[in-house]
This record gives structure tokens, sequence and C-alpha cells, in this order.
């Protein structure tokens, strides 16, 4: 009896999924060839938006498949290039087989050779882009960059690795342009791999004129003429003199006030939980609500707000620790900080809250200066 078209077709579709293997499936997706086909055994393929999304679903974790890849409107590919979660996981005598490297997983280098262009999505999270908005201006070339692991317990340095980079580009979110590559200076100086976005101030068309337009005039008339400058993430230090730019303007007696703050013991005043000092009593006498019911406590109040006004002023002129920066890339932790005319001035060692740089150390003073990037984000996360 001759088969029906019914069961023609559900043979044919057996036989397709027999046959079709886990690569085909991404090749068919970046090359447009998969038809009315949307699943392969854990892969689908969903509409969202404006483009088609390729997912894996893991049994583990079935309410929220791992996206691996987006086709935008114009027929592009981009792929997955953070260390993945559930793709690429393998078992072997039913127990899975734990990975150590950070090598891309054969999905990765399947869709890569199919065309797709690998960009890490976790950019589109931190910064907090609509991946549905995005469209190329320059497009990337994938490099390999040799970086330096951080040592094991049984290390002193660690060991090299050679890491898989998506490479520099350029691309639009909500007609606004951004930069995503790795910090050249970082791996070239300290083998750290530091990859990183930047909102760009104005639309460019190239990778240079990306960078050239992050550099302020400033930073660059200072390199025309021979100044020393450095650099450590988004800041620039062009050097200004051997001595702290801001001097002290403290009189003698300040001074004086200052190696002498006043205490209740000194007023002849009974001390707070044993302890003295006006910076530890736990109502402070320069407070609305410090009682002033006798002579000794108005005495005890006006030392002590002579005292304040001193010590801030020399806080305004002397230099100390501080920070530099509260961006998403997280701050910079500086050795001497000092501000003359609200503009930021540093020496000694520069240093940064998150892994992403290499100390810096600065011999004399230099002053800080941005670059002319809205925001930067340091991306998170290991990148293949």
């Amino acid at each position: 009896m001759a088969e029906s078209i019914f069961e023609i077709s559900r043979r044919m579709r057996e036989q397709e999924k027999e046959h079709m293997t886990a690569c085909d499936f991404i090749e068919g997706f970046v090359k447009g060839t998969l038809g009315r086909k949307t699943k392969h055994d854990r892969w689908s393929v969903i509409w969202w938006g404006n483009m088609d999304v390729l997912q894996y679903t893991h049994p583990d974790d079935p309410e929220n498949p791992e996206r691996f890849a987006y086709k935008m409107q114009d027929g592009s590919v981009i792929s997955n290039a953070n260390q993945l979660t559930y793709i690429g996981r393998r078992y072997a005598w039913g127990h899975e087989v734990n990975r150590y490297d950070r090598t891309r997983v054969e999905e990765q280098e399947w869709i890569e050779e199919a065309g797709a262009i690998p960009i890490p999505f976790t950019l589109f999270r931190e910064a907090d882009m609509d991946v549905r908005d995005f469209s190329w201006v320059v497009k990337p070339v994938a490099e390999n960059v040799s970086v330096r692991l951080p040592p094991q317990w049984n290390e002193k340095v660690g060991k090299f690795e050679t890491r898989h980079f998506s490479g520099a580009c350029i691309f639009a979110i909500d007609k606004n342009m951004y930069l995503f590559d790795i910090d050249r200076q970082e791996i070239a100086e300290h083998n750290i791999f530091n990859p990183f976005v930047t909102k760009l101030p104005r639309s460019v068309s190239s990778i240079k004129e990306a960078y050239d337009i992050l550099m302020p005039d400033e930073v660059r008339k200072a390199i025309e003429n021979g100044i020393d400058v450095k650099r450590q993430g988004e800041f620039f230090f062009i050097r200004v003199s051997d001595e702290c730019p801001v001097k002290s303007t403290l009189t003698e007696d300040e001074v004086r006030t200052l190696r002498n703050p006043p205490s209740r013991i000194g007023y002849g005043l009974s001390p707070v939980n044993g302890r003295f000092s006006l910076l530890s009593d736990d109502r402070a006498p320069f407070e609305k609500d410090f009682p002033l019911d006798t002579p000794e406590r108005k005495a005890y109040q006006e030392a002590a707000l002579e005292y304040k006004r001193v010590f801030e002023k020399y806080s305004n002129v002397s230099a100390k620790a501080g920070t530099l920066g509260k961006s998403a890339s997280g701050s910079h932790s500086v050795e001497q900080y000092v501000e003359k005319n609200k503009i930021p001035y540093v020496s000694g060692k520069i240093s940064q809250n998150r892994r992403q740089h290499g100390d810096l150390t600065l011999i004399g003073w230099y002053k800080v200066v941005a670059n002319t990037g809205t925001i930067s984000w340091t991306i998170t996360g290991d990148i293949d």
C-alpha cells in the first residue's frame, strides 16, 4: 500500500532529524538555509522583535534558554563570544566533564567559520543596550592575543595563554556609536586582557578616527610639545611639576590648632565613653544640639569650631590619598591627590580596583585629564 502524504512527510522529517547535526543547524542559521525548521535537539530559533535568535535550552534550566546568536535585519549574524554557561558542556559516563581552560567551545568555532561575527553579549547587558537596535559601522577582524593568567597556588608567576579575541569594532545602537576593543597598552605592558566598550562623543567611520576623538586636544598638544603623558584606562596624566602644585596657606596659629585638637578633658568636661578627642565625641560640639549651659561648654564649642574650620582648610590644600572616577569600569586609587581650581593633580602609585589595569607610578605631579568618551564599561566575564 502506497504511503500517504502525511507518512512521507513524517518519514522525511525523521530522516532529516537523524542526519542533521548541531553543526549543520548552526551553519543553517547563519546562512539562512534552515527553511521552516526551527528546532534541533536542544537548539531552537525564535523570532524576537525584528531579528531571529539562536538559543540553547539545557535540561537543568529549561526556563532560561542561553542565547547564542542574533541575526540582524541586514542578514549579518553576531554570536556570543563570552565563555558560555551551558553550551559546550560535555558528559562522560553520565557525569559532566569540567572545562578548566578558557578556549572557545566547538559551537563557537562552528558559528564563526559559518560567517558569524563574535562579540561578547555581556556588553549589551552591562551597558544597558537593546541589541534589537544594533547595526555595524566597522566590523571586527578576529585575532589571537597572548595574556598572562593569575598565578596558581603553586606558582610565583602566572602562565601565558593565547586568547581568541573577536577584534576591534564600531557599532551603533539608537543613533549612538560605540567602540569595542581591548586595551592595547595593557596587553603590551602588563599582558592583561581588558576588553571595554566606550560610547563615542560623535559619529566616526574608522577605528583610528574613534581613538583620535577619544584623546582630548590638551593631551594631544602636550604630546606634540614633548611633555610626558601617561595613561591608565580612561584617564590621561600630563606632567606639570616636581613639587605639589598646591601650596599650604596655613598660618602658624592654624598649624598649632591642627596639631592640638581640643578635648573635653582640656576644658574641664567629662570624657565620653572614656575618650577625649572631639573627633570621637558621640555628640560633636559643633552640632546644633550641643548644650551650651556652662562657660566650659561654650569655650569647648568655640575651640572645636575653629579646629573644624582649620581642618577643612588643610584638607583642601594638602595632598592626600584619593580616587579618580566612579564609572562603570570602577575607580582608580591615587596615592597623592590634590585639587587646584577644581582640577585634579596626582602623584605616586595609581591602581585600579578591578583586574583590568596594571599599576602606574608617577614620579612628580601630573594633571588628570579624562578621555572624551561619554561613558566606558569594562566587559566582565571570560571572553573566548
